[in-house]
């Protein structure tokens, strides 16, 4: 059952404060507490990589990180993915998922999860996303985002992008 929540979403512009209703699915919002920051990894890619939209869902080069072993408590990963992104089609565009493996299980997906477009359209932006997920104590975890390239004759590009993954208590 989705429940809905309103917010007042307040917006202030030249000094005057405007309220208006929004509604939003509380299955939407997802939430990773953590405590101290306990370790930053950034891997930066260069060189554009390139998807064909016949390439189905692939690894993003450079893109897989060991965050190591969580130790004696649970801890929370924030894993972000930043870059120009661009396609050759209108109506092409690329959807992004970051994925966490513990202690050499399967790869799962990571809140919020699938479909996460990324680009859309054939003008070049720089775009960003970000993912939240709490392990358990004294596992290892690796993380590492996954990418798949929509639409007819459409090849999705990512290029001077970067991949941080926060460990925090």
């Amino acid at each position: 059952m989705t429940t809905f929540r309103n917010l007042l979403k307040a917006t202030a512009l030249a000094g005057v404060v405007t309220l208006a209703a929004q509604t939003i699915a509380l299955a939407d919002v997802v939430t990773c507490v953590g405590g101290a920051l306990e370790q930053t990894i950034v891997v930066t890619q260069n060189d554009p990589d390139t998807l064909l939209d016949t390439g189905g869902t692939v690894v993003l080069a450079n893109s897989t990180i060991n965050a190591g072993p969580s130790g004696g408590n649970p801890d929370t990963y924030i894993v972000t993915l930043s870059g120009e992104a661009d396609n050759t089609t209108a109506g092409g565009f690329f959807s992004v998922q970051a994925q966490i493996r513990v202690d050499n299980g399967p790869w799962t997906d990571i809140n919020p999860n699938s479909p996460n477009t990324f680009h859309q359209g054939p003008t070049q932006t720089t775009a960003s996303m970000t993912w939240c997920t709490r392990v358990q104590a004294n596992v290892q975890a690796s993380l590492r985002i996954v990418w798949d390239s929509v639409g007819p004759g459409n090849t999705a590009t990512l290029d001077d992008y970067t991949v941080m993954v926060q460990r925090l208590n």
